[in-house]
């Protein structure tokens, strides 16, 4: 019997997809395998004298500058919701990034640490007109109506940022953005039983310190600008429930939260001395006493509040000007988020005159001299700690946040190099 010799051939042929299949899988295993080491391989290498990032070695001015233009990649840089999310840290890089992409865990644009950075660049000596204007055209249409309604308080403090951007261009489209969210939060956003917006609209009877520095100063300056007595006294009654109840005693400092009970009973629960949670508490007062008339007797006892709050705060600065994540624990591992919140303040308060330049300017200087002995020579600053999970719940993760990066940036504003 004769050999079919060009059997082989067929044969072969058929084999030669299923080897592109195997070349294909292996390199797909190899991208995730490279993926899900990368961050150990930085790590290591990072520690290496070759890794090193440099360290900042210019003065106030050029960092400003620098930071600036990391703050503005951090805008446009789709990050998950928690860049430091401890939660995360234990997890496939690969299914996070599916899910993030999927499931929608990406930093909304509306989102609290995007306000910060867009009202760090509002604040430049030069603001970036195109870069601001193409932020805005992600979050409101011509005539200002959202494109993403809010659903969280958070999501209203890039009301403020609205407003100086208003200021700025006098386009009216900004200043109805803002109003429709002043109205959210007077008309739908849930209430407490004494009447204040509590923070996370499923628990109605918990007030965090965070939504303070969030919604007041947006509440108190549109009331006051566009005739909304409401607003103004919905920022005021946020403020004062919370000096009422949720101020330590034996520290002077704010505790994370407390609860409204039953009747007028509250409780204060969390950390009290909370460093990112001391900044909010500032940031409301500060943001809120400028929108306040001179015969309103609650102002004096914000400007009283304020000022003892920092020079408690003050008492509490380290030798290399930062302060820890909890102010009054000796040892805290320094975090550049509650210091540059805190310089914000000062600046924001001695600009205001709530607070004495002489008395307050060196503490803001001091500070953002150790923010920059965290920061890399390309601008980007670290040691920030993580994101919260919750009260009480304050992850030992420092690192790059964006938030940070806008509040170092905001915090430098006014500072020439000594």
């Amino acid at each position: 019997m004769k050999r079919n010799m060009g059997s082989t051939g067929p044969a072969r042929g058929r084999g030669v997809p299923w080897r592109n299949v195997c070349l294909v899988t292996w390199g797909v295993f190899l991208c995730v395998l490279c993926y899900e080491l990368f961050p150990r391989m930085e790590g290591a290498w990072s520690k290496t004298p070759w890794g090193r990032e440099q360290p900042w070695q210019g003065g106030i001015q050029t960092f400003k500058k620098q930071a600036e233009n990391v703050a503005l990649a951090d805008l446009f840089h789709p990050a998950p919701r928690l860049k430091l999310d401890p939660r995360r840290m234990d997890r496939s890089r690969t299914l996070l990034w599916f899910r993030d992409r999927v499931s929608g865990g990406l930093e909304t644009a509306n989102s609290w640490p995007n306000a910060v950075l867009v009202h760090a660049l509002i604040d430049s000596a030069e603001p970036r007109r195109g870069e601001i204007e193409k932020y805005w055209n992600q979050l409101i249409g011509p005539g200002g109506k959202w494109l993403d309604p809010p659903q969280l308080l958070s999501h209203c403090m890039v009301g403020m940022p609205l407003l100086e951007w208003h200021q700025r261009t006098a386009e009216d489209r900004y200043r109805v953005a803002a109003e429709r969210l002043v109205e959210w939060l007077l008309v739908t956003h849930p209430r407490s039983p004494s009447g204040t917006l509590p923070y996370r609209p499923e628990e109605p009877n918990i007030l965090l310190v965070d939504s303070l520095g969030m919604i007041c100063p947006l509440l108190a300056r549109f009331g006051r600008e566009h005739g909304r007595p409401e607003a103004v006294a919905l920022a005021k009654q946020q403020l004062i429930e919370f000096l009422d109840n949720a101020i330590d005693a034996r520290s002077g400092l704010p505790f994370h939260a407390y609860q409204v009970g039953g009747g007028t009973s509250k409780k204060a629960f969390g950390l009290a001395g909370w460093g990112r949670g001391v900044g909010w508490l500032a940031l409301g007062l500060t943001g809120t006493i400028p929108w306040l008339t001179p015969e309103d007797p609650d102002r004096l006892r914000f400007e009283v509040a304020l000022r003892d709050l920092m020079n408690g705060v003050r008492e509490h600065q380290r030798e290399d000007g930062l302060w820890g994540w909890a102010l009054n624990i000796p040892g805290a591992e320094p975090d550049t988020s509650a210091t540059g919140m805190l310089a914000w303040v000062l600046r924001r308060g001695v600009q205001s005159g709530s607070l004495m330049r002489e008395e307050f300017e060196g503490v803001q200087r001091k500070a953002v001299k150790g923010i920059l002995q965290y920061t890399t020579s390309t601008g980007e600053v670290g040691q920030s700690m993580a994101d919260a999970a919750g009260v009480g719940q304050y992850p030992w993760l420092f690192g790059h946040t964006t938030w940070t990066q806008g509040f170092a940036v905001l915090a430098a504003g006014g500072l020439s190099d000594e």
